[in-house]
């Protein structure tokens, strides 16, 4: 017998369930943080869905703008005149009349030198050929259209939010695991080292055990720095300070249940691109529709009130109406050519859609096969990893009864972190899948 050293492997499960505490101050939070917690903050700082939201209120002033065109405009106008001479008419008078012995030029005032003039009008359009009615649809369509790009927008922050979110829970865990293959390997060399001592082993046993030794602290040193990367891009998303801390849960993945085609219908239905694009061709379409509208008659009402400040005029205020009519007969082709343009990039849009519609089913389908992956393994993995446990026990207790060697335990070791890794990975890909899989179908 070597030696009655054994190290336990629960010891090392300890260490895993020890580096996540149940609860901690977080960023001025007593409590863990969860993805729907944090998918709420994110939505509220991130830049691109406020810019989103800014092109939608961009939008509804313009469909605002577009109504605004059908209403009654009423212009108001008024000026003050100063003039170097009063402006006065010639009058000529015939011989004969009054009994005049001949004709005469009388200076007749018209104005005075200074005066004042004010005009109120009114006009309201009452045929356009469609113009009106056709633009204030194309601005609802790209209203409609700005309102599912913000919801792109927020679709894809969750995602984002959700694989930092799980890389810093896989960062975690890996983590764990290389400090648990620390504490074990440390185990053992003090062991190889004990018996070395007793000239029981050669000094190669002693030094493979602790080049492995120095191997695991340079991947707990790697673990450390991707699990700080993890987290700044974490705190990055929600608008902190990349240096905050972060604590959350663990994330709970429900397993899709429907098939790939009925998820595949499902997210050509609801997802906001298709949508909008859908929303584009439409609002393109209304243009030409309102552009052709502009070589048709357009007849509108107008009225409104001139008031002159003169005194040599019998009214003073002057009432008008009128109905007037302008036609754009002839104007070179150019509202002809603008409609064409316009319809072309209708069918233009509808030729993306239909490239959307096929790439949208290939990520359904990617992502769905990708979950379904991720849960056979996690089942076969969840095995392996008490195998490992064992085999790790098996090899020390070899190793120290002087039946098996150092390369056995190593060896063991080695399998006992793969497994372990396996099976986190595993586990983290398939809630990133089933993630990806929500948003492919537009439902995150």
């Amino acid at each position: 017998m070597r030696s009655n050293v054994k190290l336990s492997s629960s010891a090392i499960f300890l260490f895993l369930f020890t580096l996540f505490p149940k609860s901690s101050v977080v960023y001025g939070q007593t409590v863990p943080e969860n993805l729907r917690t944090a998918w709420d903050i994110a939505t509220q700082v991130d830049h691109k869905i406020a810019a989103a939201r800014k092109e939608t209120l961009a939008a509804r002033s313009e469909l605002g703008a577009a109504k605004g065109t059908r209403l009654p405009t009423v212009v108001a106008m008024g000026s003050y005149l100063a003039l170097d001479n009063d402006i006065t008419a010639n009058v000529h008078i015939s011989p004969g009349f009054l009994g005049l012995p001949s004709s005469i030029v009388l200076a007749q005032p018209l104005t005075t030198s200074n005066f004042g003039l004010t005009n109120v009008s009114v006009r309201v359009p009452i045929y356009t050929g469609g113009r009106i009615r056709h633009g204030i649809a194309a601005a609802t369509s790209v209203l409609n259209a700005t309102r599912d790009d913000q919801d792109r927008a927020e679709l894809d922050v969750k995602l984002d939010v959700a694989s930092a979110y799980i890389n810093v829970l896989r960062a975690q865990h890996a983590l764990a695991v290389a400090q648990s293959s620390v504490v074990s390997l440390s185990a053992f060399a003090a062991d190889v080292q004990n018996v070395h001592k007793q000239g029981l082993v050669p000094r190669n046993d002693m030094l493979a055990a602790q080049v492995a030794l120095a191997d695991a602290r340079q991947r707990e040193i790697q673990m450390n720095n991707t699990l700080d990367i993890a987290r700044a891009s974490y705190n990055r998303l929600l608008g902190r300070p990349l240096t905050a801390p972060v604590q959350i849960e663990e994330i709970t993945s429900t397993a899709v249940m429907d098939d790939a085609e009925t998820l595949t219908r499902l997210a050509l239905q609801k997802r906001p691109e298709m949508a909008a694009l859908a929303e584009q061709a439409k609002a393109y379409h209304e243009k030409a529709k309102s552009t052709r509208g502009e070589t048709l008659p357009q007849l509108a009402f107008s009225g409104g009130n001139s008031f002159f400040q003169n005194d040599f005029l019998s009214h003073q205020s002057i009432w008008s109406a009128a109905i007037g009519m302008r036609w754009d007969i002839f104007d070179g082709g150019v509202k002809r050519h603008q409609a064409d343009a316009l319809e072309k990039q209708t069918e233009a849009i509808r030729e993306q859609r239909a490239e959307a519609a096929s790439l949208i089913s290939l990520q359904v389908r990617k992502s769905w096969l990708d979950a379904q992956e991720a849960q056979k393994r996690i089942s076969v993995t969840q095995e392996t990893v008490a195998q490992a446990e064992e085999n790790l026990r098996v090899s020390k207790d070899r190793y120290l009864e002087a039946i098996g060697t150092h390369t056995e335990v190593l060896d063991a070791e080695t399998l006992r972190v793969k497994s372990l890794m396996n099976h986190w990975n595993a586990i983290y890909d398939e809630a990133l899948a089933t993630m990806q899989l929500h948003r492919a179908i537009g439902d995150l």
